[in-house]
């Protein structure tokens, strides 16, 4: 449907023409009818129109003069006119302004529909071809940019030698003459997993292409660099400039803006790596590798930022220390202390965060936090079918999981959910207390004041009390499991270390290395020369 307004000072002859038209048949809308050009400007800036009928002689401005604003500001729109006036003098100017047929009055309802009816056959014949235009348009843009990105593609891998690269960028007009450059990588997020079914790679492709018209766009207001098309459905952006310190900023503002924009427009989220700079076309995959190194991190870390590779030089760490944070979980555990739980879990994950561990690195520290929970399965006495199946997935997940967010969230779950359990056994004869006493033995073994006592004042529970629980608990008093501990670790530093026996005694808690080698001969039936003997 073509959208048509009247214009006609006479109220009677402006009724007529509206009333006696067949429009709907004749594919046409009548959208409104103005008494002068005055009131028909004021109607087509608010609403869109694309045929104006309108009369010559009319009070404020007439139809010549309406018919002159229209060429002049919206030229798509058609003009025919009606008129008492057969002078050449208006023909002219009626063809000066482009209008499409001068009519006299009076105007039949028959002529009029002639006229509307050749209107409309002219106006579907421009736009079948304009559509036509459009689809080659299309078409060649299209493979314009799969030529291209083809082309820069190459570029950016290091696929092929120089030579060919300089041919394959004159042939379809790309020219790089710049002192730096960039590679960054666009991936959305979609799940962790690249799309395997052929609707989803559809969907994937889709999406992608939404991306690089976004950026595209972007990219082009700051005439920074070219966007073009992966293979793999990324989007690749090659920054480049003559001016590469006063360009540092410019590539994390304009993924900054890209990834805000997308996430606007789309909802969908962004993780882009930006590599480090390179002066020489042929070393641009090397800008590419730490470019989707950069990916992994905005993966793993997740901060909605770009990650500029160059911003990360001289803080990436090669490991941290998370054991303080691991001994407070395994603590906090015992102690049924959720919020402990989750910020043990929260800190570690920020030393890791801001220590930049590499991606791959992660999963290492995350199973670390998830070991120290599985260690206290061991302490529920009641043995659930399912804490095998529950330690491995735990694992798997550390493993698996694409950010540290998500690995917090398992972990956070799964301690809450052990310390539950715990909680239920401890709390029957208040087993918490041997859980903590064997706890902070495990920790406290070299202090060589340690004592049933001291653990007693400890704990603020009488030793009658405490005994009781504690061998009920692990069928072994407090002093025989404090034995047993230190024994155990003096084994080690023996099989492991060329330490003197007084050095050993005094790392497990013995002041007297002569007593020392005394409780070893009885724990093991050898002296700690004979065993190191026998063990080295």
């Amino acid at each position: 449907m073509y959208r048509v307004i009247v214009v006609e000072d006479e109220v009677l002859v402006r009724e007529a023409i509206c009333e006696n038209i067949n429009w709907n048949g004749l594919g046409y809308e009548l959208a409104g009818n103005c008494e002068n050009g005055k009131s028909a400007i004021e109607f087509l800036e608010e609403t869109e129109v694309d045929v104006v009928l309108t009369d010559i002689c009319m009070p404020y401005m007439d139809g010549m003069q309406l018919s002159e604003y229209i060429h002049q500001n919206t030229p798509d729109v058609r003009v025919i006119i009606f008129s008492g006036f057969d002078e050449f003098e208006y023909a002219k100017k009626a063809i000066q302004y482009h209008v499409e047929d001068y009519l006299l009055k009076p105007v039949t309802a028959f002529e009029l529909s002639e006229v509307l009816t050749k209107l409309k056959e002219k106006m579907d014949e421009e736009r079948r071809q304009k559509n036509k235009v459009s689809r080659i348009n299309k078409v060649y843009h299209k493979n314009e940019l799969y030529l291209k990105s083809n082309v820069l593609l190459n570029l950016i891998q290091g696929r092929q030698s120089e030579s060919e690269l300089e041919r394959e960028m004159r042939e379809v007009g790309i020219r790089l003459e710049y002192q730096a450059y960039r590679v960054a990588v666009i991936w959305i997020v979609q799940n962790g997993v690249e799309p395997e079914r052929e609707e989803e790679k559809k969907q994937s492709a889709l999406m992608n292409f939404v991306v690089y018209n976004i950026a595209d766009e972007i990219v082009a207001k700051t005439d920074a660099g070219i966007v073009f098309m992966g293979n793999e459905n990324h989007v690749y952006l090659l920054f480049h400039t003559n001016k590469p310190k006063e360009f540092l900023q410019v590539p994390n503002d304009v993924c900054e803006e890209i990834m805000d924009t997308v996430f606007k427009t789309t909802k969908l989220k962004l993780v882009i790596g930006i590599g480090e700079y390179v002066t020489l076309i042929g070393t641009m995959s090397r800008s590419t590798e730490s470019a989707k190194q950069g990916i992994a991190y905005g993966m793993k870390f997740s901060d909605r930022k770009p990650v500029d590779m160059e911003l990360l030089q001289g803080k990436i760490q090669e490991s941290v220390d998370i054991i303080p944070e691991i001994d407070e979980l395994g603590l906090a555990i015992k102690l049924g202390d959720h919020e402990k739980i989750n910020q043990s879990i929260e800190e570690a994950i920020w030393k890791i965060k801001s220590a930049y561990i590499e991606p791959a690195k992660v999963a290492i520290y995350a199973q670390q936090l998830a070991q120290a929970a599985i260690e206290l399965m061991k302490i529920m006495e009641r043995r659930e079918p399912e804490l095998d199946r529950k330690k491995e997935d735990l694992l798997y997940k550390m493993a698996t999981s694409i950010s540290v967010e998500e690995m917090a969230g398992e972990l956070k779950s799964f301690c809450t959910a052990l310390s539950v359990g715990l909680s239920d056994q401890k709390n029957v004869g208040q087993k918490k207390y041997a859980v903590i006493a064997m706890d902070y033995l495990e920790k406290n073994y070299d202090n060589p004041n340690l004592s049933l006592n001291f653990m007693c004042n400890y704990l603020g529970i009488s030793i009658s009390r405490f005994s009781s629980v504690f061998k009920s608990s692990y069928q072994e008093t407090f002093m025989e499991s404090l034995i047993r501990i230190r024994m155990q670790k003096a084994r080690e530093l023996i099989e492991h270390t060329d330490l003197k026996n007084y050095e050993i005694a005094d790392k497990v808690g013995f002041t007297d290395p002569h007593y020392f080698s005394i409780s070893f001969k009885k724990a093991t039936g050898k002296t700690p020369k004979e065993y190191a003997r026998e063990m080295r």
